[in-house]
């Protein structure tokens, strides 16, 4: 049987209204970024908006250097970043971009020490399952906070990929 012309309407509605609830999801997530206090309460809203979001697709995680001693200015580097992450997200992948997640956005965050963000945010995330593939990129082994992920999940059933744009 083939379907109504109203039946095909509701259909199209539907896609729309998923690609707007994705855009609205979001402008959701940086205000619901604005209250967070602690990395515990940044780990429940990142698995949440990847449990929304995700839409049956892989999920990728780009391992890149944030670190200030790096040679690359951390403006610099979160827009390499997220050159990498619109990269991906051209060809069809749903990357969980950390960006959002990043200190400087996170106003009223009372927790600041990089290896309790270790300990509570990235090492739970990674863990979790919900993650499927980690991207290592550009520099990652000079970073002591990529190298860290590299140990956390080389033994675990994740996909890995190496890119290095120098």
């Amino acid at each position: 049987m083939e379907p109504r012309i109203q039946d095909q309407f509701s259909t199209d509605q539907l896609n729309i209204q998923k690609k707007n609830k994705r855009q609205i999801d979001h402008e959701d997530l940086k205000d619901q970024l604005a209250f967070v206090e602690t990395y515990d309460e940044a780990l429940e809203i990142a698995l949440q908006f990847i449990y929304d979001n995700r839409e049956d697709k892989e999920v990728l995680f780009v391992s890149h250097p944030m670190s200030p001693t790096t040679d690359r200015s951390m403006e610099e580097q979160l827009k390499e970043l997220q050159m990498i992450i619109d990269q991906y997200e051209k060809e069809g992948y749903f990357v969980f971009n950390q960006i959002p997640f990043h200190n400087s956005n996170l106003k009223n965050l009372k927790e600041q020490n990089i290896n309790e963000k270790f300990e509570k945010f990235f090492a739970p995330l990674l863990t979790s399952g919900k993650v499927d593939v980690i991207i290592f990129a550009n520099r990652w082994q000079q970073s002591s906070g990529c190298q860290r992920e590299y140990e956390m999940v080389k033994n675990l059933n994740m996909t890995k990929v190496f890119i290095d744009d120098e």
